[in-house]
């Protein structure tokens, strides 16, 4: 059996009245899942927005189409369109998938008295694995050639396959036909992840909440990656860095840090997760722990341990600060510091001091005495590096050429291993499990990259979407990227503006098809009470309108937390303006403004209004680098676009 050779079978109504409104729909995709033309270099910016060839993966879904009939050439023209202007890596493609999955097997009118057969189809396959679907059709024929759009899918769809596999049983259970999902592996090892074998395997949890969680983060993660390089990576490489990345946060918990260790010169396959901090350091021949002798203690210090320029320093015999000239600092004071640090060092060795961190710089002398002593020197750590370490250690950072450091100022840490990274002699500090301090967990990622000139690039990116994904999994939030945001904005809406209706008439089975679309995005909509189903439907609207003319245009890539700073600066005043306002209009009903988060699957408030407490607001997390107003209004607009295709001219007439 060649999975190679499998394909989507996906048979529109033949009437016109059948499949009008997925044509419509398609439309409404292709003209606002990315917005204006405005947006696409605030979006996409970094140069990778394309407008001269097809470099989204979603063009392998171009070249499967057989446009054999007119439905076939608009949907590849539709695509086409797509892809030119944007790089989505198949997102787009595995919404339009999902929205024809339903009339691939809808029966025309003269078919619905035939009697049941069952019949086998091929859904999604690949060089990797296929899915197989055996269900009760009321089709008893071969379907003609000309009503036929075979998709052959591509890699990239397979994030989607669980998320299908759900789906399928939905509808079909709707449809009260049994059926039977058959998962053939062709390759298993293709599935596991590509990681270098390491001492200690970790195995992700396998509870059915957590595969959920998993499929959301892949998706957020493949949608906030691929849009932010200005280089292209293969399929196999993004997955490969987007299973990285989940790796380590299995880990670690949600008060959790991942670092970043750029390894260039290696292929980005090579790359791995470590437990613990990665340094740019040598073991000492005469250090303890080489032989496995004694405690691990560190000592953290954020001042420079060497004679600088300064015109001061403190001296540890009296405690007092000594002046003197620059000349005088030269030839007097220059051996008092040295003979400071010297039994400085001494007294760390009397200690069992194993490692001594500085922030600044630790002059070669010093450096040269800890090594004799045993003592690893490690110098020039970032401030982030610095509270790492003070998290996973418990130690106290002086800022002094102290006499006696006490046991209290002192941290420790589980153990310490050498390794040979790339022909860098590394050193790997993991957390001790009797430091009960801090419940913080820490993980290194080795990220590895083959051309030096992008290493910075790729580390720029992926600190971003760990700082992303982090605040995501802690502070719910609204996740923005290659265009999901929109499209399950207005799929949500559109979900949310029907289910009053629906509630009406609970015996409609249509109530379940409209779950769906729920993952890869955060996003807003507002609830409101009472008052007619139209009325509240369009003042609801209107109202996100307004609020959305508070917001600023787009945050700073560059500085993120002073954007963040200057958006709630920025948000304050004409948040309460807005709501005095809105509730004048409203008539002091109580009002709430909604967001959902991906992971829990569930509602929280973002703004609530009411009359005893007007100033409870809990502000928004946005993107970085991204248009939210534009977007949320793009969004809003292709959600009416798909209320008016649903509802017809009369919804229309009431939108104006």
């Amino acid at each position: 059996m060649d999975l190679n050779d499998h394909c989507v079978q996906i048979v529109p109504v033949k009437t016109t009245r059948g499949f009008f409104p997925h044509l419509l729909f398609l439309q409404c995709v292709s003209s606002h899942c990315f917005g204006p033309k405005g947006r696409k270099c605030i979006l996409h910016s970094g140069g990778s927005v394309v407008k001269a060839k097809l470099t989204s993966l979603s063009s392998s879904l171009i070249e499967a189409l057989t446009p054999n009939d007119t439905f076939g050439i608009f949907l590849q023209n539709l695509i086409l369109r797509h892809v030119r202007s944007f790089r989505d890596q198949g997102l787009f493609c595995i919404l339009v998938f999902l929205e024809l999955l339903p009339s691939a097997f809808q029966p025309s009118a003269n078919e619905e008295n035939d009697s049941l057969n069952s019949i086998q189809e091929t859904l999604v396959g690949s060089k990797y694995f296929g899915v197989h679907v055996e269900f009760l059709s009321l089709h008893n024929r071969s379907l003609p050639a000309h009503n036929q759009v075979s998709i052959n899918s591509h890699h990239h769809l397979l994030i989607a396959l669980d998320i299908v596999e759900e789906w399928i049983h939905e509808y079909f259970n709707w449809k009260r036909c049994p059926v039977i999902i058959r998962w053939t592996f062709n390759d298993s090892s293709a599935l596991c992840s590509s990681h270098p074998v390491q001492d200690e395997v970790h195995q992700r949890p396998q509870d059915h909440q957590f595969c959920r969680q998993e499929r959301f983060l892949r998706a957020i993660l493949r949608s906030f990656l691929t849009p932010k390089l200005n280089f292209r990576l293969r399929e196999k490489e993004l997955n490969f860095l987007i299973d990285l990345v989940l790796e380590a946060y299995t880990k670690i918990d949600e008060k959790a840090s991942i670092r970043i260790f750029p390894v260039p010169g290696l292929n980005i396959l090579r790359s791995r997760v470590l437990d613990g901090l990665v340094f740019d350091a040598a073991l000492p021949k005469d250090s303890r722990l080489r032989t496995g002798s004694g405690r691990s203690k560190i000592v953290l210090f954020d001042i420079a341990l060497e004679p600088c320029e300064s015109n001061s320093y403190e001296h540890s015999a009296t405690g007092h600060f000594k002046f003197s000239t620059d000349q005088q600092f030269q030839d007097n004071g220059r051996e008092d510091v040295f003979s400071d640090l010297r039994h400085l060092v001494g007294v760390l060795h009397s200690r069992r001091v194993d490692v001594l961190a500085c922030q600044r710089g630790i002059h070669p002398v010093v450096q040269e005495e800890c090594i004799k002593r045993g003592i690893i020197p490690l110098e020039r750590l970032s401030i982030r590096h610095m509270q790492s370490l003070k998290d996973i250690t418990g130690a106290n950072v002086l800022s002094s050429f102290l006499l006696n450091v006490s046991e209290d100022d002192l941290g420790l840490f589980g153990k310490l291993v050498e390794l040979n990274i790339s022909g860098r002699r590394c050193i790997l500090l993991t957390k001790s499990p009797s430091n009960s301090q801090s419940p913080k967990q820490f993980c290194t990622v080795l990220l590895c990259c083959s051309e030096e000139s992008t290493m910075s690039e790729m580390s720029n990116v992926l600190h971003n979407a760990l700082r992303c994904l982090n605040d995501l999994l802690v502070n719910e939030f609204a996740v923005a990227g290659a265009g999901c945001f929109e499209v399950h904005l207005a799929d949500y809406l559109s979900e949310r503006l029907t289910v009053t209706r629906e509630l009406s008439d609970s015996s409609r089975p249509e109530a379940t098809v409209h779950q769906r679309s729920r993952f890869a995005s955060g996003f807003f909509s507002r609830s409101s009470c009472g008052g007619k189903e139209k009325k509240m439907i369009f003042r609801a609207i209107g109202e996100i309108l307004d609020r959305l003319a508070t917001l600023p245009g787009y945050l700073d890539s560059d500085n993120f937390q002073l954007a963040c700073e200057r958006l709630r600066e920025a948000n304050q005043p004409s948040l309460n303006e807005q709501k005095r306002r809105m509730h004048d209009a409203l008539n002091d009903e109580d009002q709430a403004l909604f967001g959902w988060n991906p992971i829990r699957m569930e509602t929280f408030p973002v703004w609530m209004e009411s009359s005893s407490d007007s100033t409870s607001f809990t502000g928004f997390v946005l993107d970085d680098g991204f248009d939210k107003r534009r977007a949320l209004q793009s969004a809003l607009q292709m959600a009416m676009d798909c209320l008016q295709v649903q509802n017809g001219a009369v919804l229309a007439r009431c939108s104006h």
